[in-house]
């Protein structure tokens, strides 16, 4: 059996190669083939495609697939961190539409394979994005918040962050800052805070935003042996960052172990399961529509030469066009 994940990494700038032709490159046991796509004055759109071959007997189930899959996604990001460094420029990520194959090895496989259909064509998802939030006439009320400037600094900085790591940590130190504690130990006194908003914040979730802290800031395998980057904080920025304007605005006494709010402003934003929009003032809201496995950003990027791929033999769960059809 083999998998194929079909994506683009987008360069903003750089002194990027302008050669069209097919690099393959070997991580792990996958290979990745990057070719140069699209160019538009300094900025690069490349095709990523990780391939690799798994083998299948009577267990395997919808979980192998799903972890074969991930290998291919974390080959794919290898190579784009690896171009990034290489001219220091930010890239971002893309998934195709499709945006995985499969191709079997023996005839027994195409059941196999019609038995993960449905797992692997859902419906894409979207993330909310915050926008403004026009707090300018707020501000001007409560004496520009002179009394927590360090809080400003650590918000503002996490809002001109470019990757949702940096954000995630920036985060991190504006909620500690807020409570004067340590963000693996702030669950409670967070989440009591929040819970008078009416964006539906729990325990359960700010305990998922902490289980990153110290993943994301030491390498050194002594406090954790895990390590996080880029995609594993990513569905939580948003709802973090609607959390941290709220303490900023609405905590009552500022650097102190406590959840006492005062009424300032009510942050307009979407429920933890985007279905409910609260707002009492003017915001400025978008979506990200991302692919079935919650992974990247999905948008109308056909799979190149997908006719070709299909007559070699792949299978492609071809609906998820009318998918993303239907989440634009």
């Amino acid at each position: 059996m083999h998998i194929a994940r079909f994506s683009n990494i987008y360069f903003s700038s750089g002194d990027i190669s302008e050669n069209t032709e097919e690099k393959k490159y070997r991580v792990g046991n996958t290979d990745v083939y990057v070719m140069l796509r699209i160019k538009e004055n300094e900025a690069r759109n490349y095709r990523a495609i990780a391939i690799r071959k798994y083998f299948t007997n009577q267990q395997s189930n919808i979980s192998h697939a799903h972890e074969n899959r991930v290998v291919c996604e974390e080959a794919i990001e290898h190579i784009a961190n690896l171009y990034s460094i290489s001219v220091s420029s930010p890239h971002i990520m893309y998934s195709q539409a499709p945006s995985i194959a499969f191709r079997p090895d023996t005839e027994g496989e195409h059941q196999y394979i019609e038995a993960l259909r449905k797992e692997f064509t859902k419906e894409l998802k979207s993330r909310s994005v915050s926008g403004g939030f026009f707090l300018m006439d707020k501000l001007s009320s409560i004496d520009f918040l002179s009394d927590r400037k360090n809080g400003v600094a650590a918000l503002s900085a996490a809002v001109n962050c470019t990757t949702k790591l940096s954000q995630y940590r920036e985060l991190v130190r504006f909620f500690e800052m807020a409570f004067s504690m340590p963000f693996t130990q702030i669950d409670k006194k967070l989440s009591q805070f929040l819970g008078p908003a009416l964006l539906n914040f729990s325990r359960d979730e700010v305990k998922r935003w902490s289980k990153f802290r110290h993943p994301s800031m030491h390498g050194d395998g002594a406090i954790t042996q895990e390590i996080s980057f880029e995609w594993d904080v990513a569905p939580y920025i948003e709802r973090m960052k609607l959390a941290a304007y709220d303490v900023l605005l609405n905590k009552a006494r500022w650097g102190k172990r406590c959840a006492n709010r005062r009424k300032v402003h009510e942050i307009p934003g979407f429920t933890l399961d985007e279905k409910s929009l609260v707002a009492s003032s003017p915001i400025s809201l978008g979506f990200q529509v991302m692919d079935q496995f919650d992974k990247w950003t999905q948008v109308g990027l056909r799979t190149y030469d997908l006719e070709n791929l299909e007559k070699q033999g792949w299978i492609f769960f071809r609906n998820e066009d009318k998918a993303l059809k239907n989440a634009q």
